[in-house]
């Protein structure tokens, strides 16, 4: 460290140097004075830098220590959860037209609200379809499958996309999430299909809490054909100005159907 402040001063008073060759009696004269002050300056710092600096490297050193036992930390809890979605995200297929479900934990990240996560084994003879539409609340209470039975969705909301939409999921066994995050000041929700994303919406959020409920099935749960497919969640949005308990206006809800509606079909995110 004494080294590199004594070059410091060495370098200084040659630049002081060159400046003073090239310059008038006025300049030099304030070059010499800039000069005197540099190093003044220099040796009252030297000291103080000598002195600090391994208190300063000590700090830094037990700063790496916790960040390092931190990142072991954060590892270890990683590994503790995927071993877990190991262990309760396998599904057994009963059938060639049995559909089968089940929910499975994840771990969220940083932006992101909420995230809910289904094992699907979709049969190919049989075609199923995901589906979105946007409500007022208070229009499905009481339902425990809104389904494909009711009919009143909008098709205008704070959302920049409101579908209602439908996407017929592929056959095989895949991973669906739906997730809300942040993004600036959005609130994005997406849905996934073994992580691509199918359809995408956005809007501005006026209140900092939502209510959701979503499909319980932490097992297994089957389907044969003559059922009747699962509504998969209901979530608010976010519009209530109010600081009442009182629901947000409206509401979104994600289930799966096993016909088509007269709903718009995606195939792919639409970013525009």
């Amino acid at each position: 460290m004494r080294f590199s402040l004594r070059s410091l001063i060495v370098a200084s008073l040659l630049v002081a140097g060159v400046l003073l060759a090239t310059g008038s009696f006025y300049g030099l004269e304030q070059e010499r004075r800039r000069l005197a002050k540099i190093s003044s300056e220099l040796s009252q710092l030297e000291p103080s830098l000598l002195v600090d600096f391994p208190q300063r490297h000590q700090a830094l050193v037990h700063s790496l220590h916790n960040f390092s036992s931190l990142r072991s930390l954060r590892e270890q809890a990683t590994s503790h959860v995927e071993s877990i979605r190991n262990r309760y995200s396998g599904i057994e297929r009963r059938g060639p037209d049995v559909l089968t479900i089940r929910t499975i934990p994840g771990l969220r990240g940083a932006q992101v609200l909420s995230s809910h996560e289904f094992k699907l084994f979709v049969p190919e003879s049989r075609p199923v379809w995901l589906k979105f539409g946007v409500h007022p609340t208070e229009s499905v209470k009481g339902l425990s499958n809104p389904g494909d039975e009711y009919t009143d969705w909008l098709t205008s909301s704070v959302l920049s996309k409101s579908g209602p939409i439908q996407f017929q999921l592929p056959p095989g066994e895949l991973l669906l999430t739906t997730e809300e995050r942040l993004d600036k000041n959005m609130r994005v929700i997406s849905i996934s299909v073994d992580q691509n994303v199918v359809f995408e919406t956005q809007y501005v959020p006026r209140a900092p809490n939502v209510s959701t409920s979503t499909l319980s099935a932490s097992s297994q749960v089957d389907f044969e054909p003559e059922e009747k497919l699962p509504w998969l969640l209901t979530c608010e949005i976010a519009t209530n100005l109010s600081t009442s308990t009182a629901p947000n206006a409206d509401s979104y809800s994600i289930w799966l159907s096993g016909q088509p509606s007269q709903f718009e079909v995606v195939k792919r995110v639409d970013n525009e």
